[in-house]
């Protein structure tokens, strides 16, 4: 998917799950944004080109600390790492872990 289309929904559904105060709401908009961390971890791990509005490194940081903030630095479902788990998976790569599944 285009990079681009990435940030967009990632921001969508950041600003979205801040609103919405069911959990179950809250898990299903966790689960969409580790889905989009996948899906834009892969582009660029492939050497596909960064976001228009990430060009800058202000610009990056400020996005990763966006996702940190609505996702937090670990899975409230479980006490160690899951692999299987979506949110677990998104938070070690916000966090900058390797991730093995």
């Amino acid at each position: 998917m285009d990079p681009n289309e990435l940030l967009r929904l990632l921001r969508l559904t950041i600003k979205q799950m801040r609103v919405d105060t069911d959990p179950a709401i809250k898990l299903a908009h966790a689960e969409e944004i580790a889905e989009y961390v996948e899906n834009l971890d892969e582009w660029l791990s492939r050497d596909g080109f960064l976001p228009a509005d990430w060009e800058s490194d202000d610009d990056k940081d400020r996005m990763a600390e966006l996702l940190r903030d609505a996702v937090g630095d670990a899975c409230e479902s479980h006490a160690e790492f899951e692999p299987t788990c979506s949110t677990c998976v998104a938070v070690s790569l916000l966090n900058g872990r390797e991730v093995r599944r």
